[in-house]
């Protein structure tokens, strides 16, 4: 909570969103606010869901493990502006709504976008599930930084880790060199490159390397290696044959009517045939890096229906002292962008609201498809007149195609030629440039090397030489059927028109997020902020078309289906299936949720909603209703399962009972079968048994007499102890109460116990009353819990009764003793005719006695009584007929018990003081 409460008060700097700038049609005040942030290190603005991140050159501490749960799942305007929230909204929108997304990072070189883009990977990578394979591709991903930034990077005058390829003008950062080289070589680990592998991509960047060391001067017209040494080296690097490549750097062999000339080359054009080997070398390693790396991303198990996630961090706009090829492409693809986005976000939002037919004031922006199609136009831009000057024959040069723009693009109204140029040779060197007005600002382009660098031609012989190369990776980037391909092949501008189109087809089908990423001054300072440099990058960048447009729009929108499909179980009317037209579904949920017209249109198709906070307040409410609504079908389904349950456990149990019916009957029938043999041998014994003969009479009288005590002998010796134990007391019951006592007939079937306590109170007896209160020479006959009821005035008090073959004990709950009376001084114990389990204990008063002892034990008197009795005699015991007894209370006063008939049984003491106890008839 500390660090979300840091979050919002951090936020109170100027504002969050320039949609709610007071004056957002004010450049200035727009531009004051990025300032005013920026000083407080607050680097991320929006406009509307378009982030604005302005370069800060120093580390701040908000990227941590904190700020990433802190925005991961909340809604994005929850929390001050970052680049976590971006990233988290378009996560959420692939996973949740299945939607293809982008983030496209854009801005100058220097402005930021690599970091933006690593910080992006870095929250992605935390938030997504956690299974092995997951955990292993985001590893992965976030290795393959180091990879692309080591062969795709490089340091120039505004960007020390610019993102580029083939730029001629590096420069080389020793500061950080080792830790850079182990964390590249950690990743080709991670990307499971072999030994071998890794070893000849060493070796590659090695004969690069020394391919540029290898020097060249002319004799009679023609070139000759300097010294040897470094060509060796290559050979020995990339294990190609010698003799090929020294021929190939100084010779190129020519088909002529279907024969192979070789002929020798100039300096000049030896230099060229190195360069190009060089930067083919190069280009084809990184293809295949690239390839590599996304086969190893690659999801083996899933091949249709991926919903994907795009990160796009491209070179900046580059505008140099001195601009050649390099930045002329640069900046194409910038202009490519910069179309996308007003496609996106400026020209299609408005024309989207002209054909919903929502109302809509238009607003005014610069459209840049002018400079692109100036740029790729087929046969009229200048890639095509570019690529025309290299395939025509003739002495075709840089100049010669500066005069085709000019004869041709000399009045388009953003491009400038210039014009002196000497008419007979067309080689003035100081007539060399060509300015195009660009969307970010004028670049003049040097035309020096525009066609050698667009043709990029590699002799044949120097393939064949690389052909023969047993490197693992030189083998797999120059295949022996390029030898036999004769067509030319498409030139470096073709070949790059044609990725930065189908890099803009594949963007187009995403959903868009932008970030724009802004360097604050040209020196990569921190804590300095240019508001002329800053200001430029605004305009450029057409941040403030963006605002107007955002402000005079809509927020949100989606098509009625889907919008009706996803919230219609927030309203009674559309739930559980709405059967009419999406429109009027779609416009009965607004009716529900009682939003006001002006916060939302409907369209011909879709729902325009205008602020974020009432989407959100609509996704909110659906997010818990989506969570009742998984609570009732997993009631149901519960239901049904334990339906199924019971109705499977309900037949097994019929079949299990008549199993068992089927056998007991069988039991029954067997039993019942020997029964019938049993009697019918006795009777028939009996039938049929002879008399003894007369001189026998009277010993057969002697043995039947004498045969009955003997079976009845060994039937009692046949008993165990503790058998006969239990049926001599069933014996002392039946003659102490048999057509005595009511209650008597209850307790014949049930065999008489010696203890009748709970198990804790039996543990608490035998720990304590056993060991600490009993004598040694007592034992222990019975136990129980009976109700004592009080001698001064029946107060019921629950007791443990102890009956030793001495001492008869009353104790409490926690073993105190509170009755301690010997058996010797009982004169007797009475007990009424009746069902009732009340009994009274009778004996002498002396000084220190209290009156008779008034008990209750009504679930088994009869055997309590049988119990004392066996100690006592059975003498002592005194069954009242009568309906009164009188007792001994406290003190020498004398009370009475009335025994009354009753439907329950309850003893209560009546108003008269007369304890009355009502039993149920018998």
């Amino acid at each position: 909570m500390e660090l979300l409460d840091n979050l919002h008060q951090r936020d109170k700097v100027g504002v969050d969103d320039s949609v709610l700038l007071e004056n957002f049609e004010d450049k200035g005040a727009f531009l004051e606010n990025l300032h005013r942030r920026y000083k407080e290190n607050i680097i991320y603005t929006y406009i509307g869901q378009v982030l604005i991140s302005v370069n800060p050159y120093k580390e701040l501490q908000i990227y941590n493990n904190d700020y990433i749960q802190s925005y991961h799942k909340l809604n994005f305007y929850e929390l001050t502006p970052h680049l976590f929230a971006i990233a988290d909204a378009s996560y959420r929108l692939m996973v949740d709504e299945c939607r293809d997304q982008c983030i496209l990072i854009s801005g100058e070189s220097g402005s930021g976008k690599t970091e933006a883009s690593k910080k992006i990977l870095q929250y992605l990578a935390e938030i997504s599930h956690r299974s092995s394979t997951i955990q292993n591709v985001k590893n992965k991903l976030l290795y393959s930084n180091p990879v692309l930034e080591a062969f795709g990077n490089s340091k120039t005058s505004r960007n020390n880790n610019s993102s580029r390829f083939g730029n001629d003008d590096a420069q080389i950062d020793l500061s950080n060199e080792v830790e850079q080289f182990k964390m590249v070589r950690e990743a080709f680990r991670h990307f499971d490159f072999s030994s071998n592998e890794e070893f000849s991509i060493l070796s590659i960047i090695a004969s690069i390397l020394h391919l540029g060391n290898t020097g060249f001067y002319e004799e009679d017209d023609l070139a000759v290696i300097c010294n040897l040494k470094p060509v060796l080296t290559i050979c020995h690097l990339l294990e190609c044959d010698q003799q090929l490549l020294k021929d190939a750097l100084t010779n190129r062999t020519i088909e002529a009517r279907d024969e192979f000339v070789s002929t020798g080359l100039n300096r000049d054009q030896a230099i060229y045939a190195r360069d190009a080997l060089a930067k083919a070398i190069y280009e084809r390693l990184f293809n295949w890096l690239v390839k590599k790396l996304n086969n190893s991303l690659e999801s083996k198990s899933i091949k249709n229906g991926k919903i994907l996630m795009g990160l796009l961090d491209i070179y900046g706009f580059e505008i140099f002292h001195k601009n050649n090829f390099e930045q002329f492409c640069i900046n194409y693809c910038n202009e490519k962008l910069q179309q996308l986005f007003i496609e996106l976000t400026l020209k299609q939002e408005q024309e989207e609201y002209r054909r919903e037919q929502i109302e809509w004031e238009s607003v005014t922006y610069f459209n840049n498809q002018i400079i692109c199609d100036l740029i790729e136009e087929k046969h009229r831009g200048i890639i095509a007149f570019l690529d025309e000057e290299c395939l025509r024959p003739g002495e075709a040069n840089d100049y010669t195609f500066l005069s085709k723009l000019d004869d041709n693009l000399g009045s388009h109204a953003h491009i400038s030629v210039v014009k002196v140029l000497n008419n007979k040779t067309r080689k003035n060197p100081a007539c060399d440039q060509f300015k195009i007005s660009h969307y970010a600002g004028d670049v003049v382009y040097n035309v020096n090397g525009f066609m050698d660098k667009n043709n990029d031609l590699l002799f044949r012989d120097l393939k064949k030489a690389m052909c023969s190369s047993k490197n693992v990776i030189i083998a797999q980037l120059f295949h022996p059927d390029e030898l036999t391909n004769f067509r030319r092949p498409a030139t470096t501008a073709t070949q790059f028109r044609q990725s930065v189109n189908n890099l803009m087809d594949l963007l187009a089908s995403k959903e868009p997020w932008y970030v724009r990423c802004i360097k604050p001054n040209d020196n990569q300072l921190p804590n300095r902020f240019d508001n002329q440099i800053v200001s430029h990058q605004i305009k450029y960048l057409g941040l403030m078309e963006n605002l107007r447009v955002r402000r005079a729009g809509f927020a949100y929108r989606r098509q009625f289906d889907s919008f009706l499909d996803r919230y219609k179980c927030l309203c009674p009317a559309t739930w559980p299936k709405y059967n009419g037209e999406a429109r009027d579904g779609v416009q009965l949920l607004m009716n529900h949720f009682g939003y006001d017209e002006r916060e939302y249109k409907l369209g011909l198709t879709k729902i325009f909603i205008r602020f974020p906070k009432t989407l959100f307040q609509i996704e909110d409410a659906f997010q818990k209703q989506k969570h009742v609504l998984a609570t009732k079908i997993q009631a149901l389904y519960r239901g049904y399962r334990q339906k199924k349950i019971y109705t499977r456990t309900r037949l097994s149990v019929i079949i299990i009972q008549s199993y068992v019916r089927k056998i007991i009957a069988k039991r029954e029938m067997e039993r019942r079968r020997w029964a019938v043999m049993i009697i019918r041998k006795f009777i028939h014994g009996f039938i049929t048994r002879n008399d003894a003969p007369n001189d026998y009479n009277k010993a057969s009288k002697l043995l039947r007499t004498m045969h009955k005590p003997w079976l009845a002998r060994k039937y009692i010796f046949a008993i165990s102890p503790r058998r006969k134990e239990i049926l001599s007391e069933k014996v002392l019951a039946e003659e102490l109460f048999k057509e005595k006592k009511a209650s008597y007939k209850e307790s014949i079937s049930e065999p008489f116990e010696s203890n009748r306590l709970e198990s804790n109170q039996d543990d608490m007896r035998k720990s304590y009353f056993e060991l600490k209160i009993k004598a040694d020479n007592e034992k222990t006959q019975y136990c129980c819990m009976v109700n004592k009821y009080d001698r001064h005035g029946y107060k019921l008090r629950p007791r443990i009764l102890i009956v030793t073959n001495s001492k008869l004990y009353l104790l409490d709950n926690k073993m105190n003793i509170k009755e301690a009376i010997s058996l010797n001084s009982i004169i007797g114990i009475v007990t009424s005719n009746r069902s009732d389990g009340l009994f009274i204990i009778k004996y002498p008063i002396e000084k220190k006695e209290k009156g008779d002892l008034i008990l209750e034990y009504s679930p088994r008197l009869i055997e309590l009584l049988t119990k004392t009795m066996k100690v006592i005699g059975k003498d002592k015991l005194i069954i009242n007929e009568s309906a009164n007894i009188e007792h001994l209370m406290a003190n020498g006063k004398r009370g009475q018990i009335c025994f009354a008939e009753g439907v329950t049984y309850q003893i209560v003491k009546r108003k008269d003081g007369i304890l009355q106890v009502s039993s149920a008839s018998p």
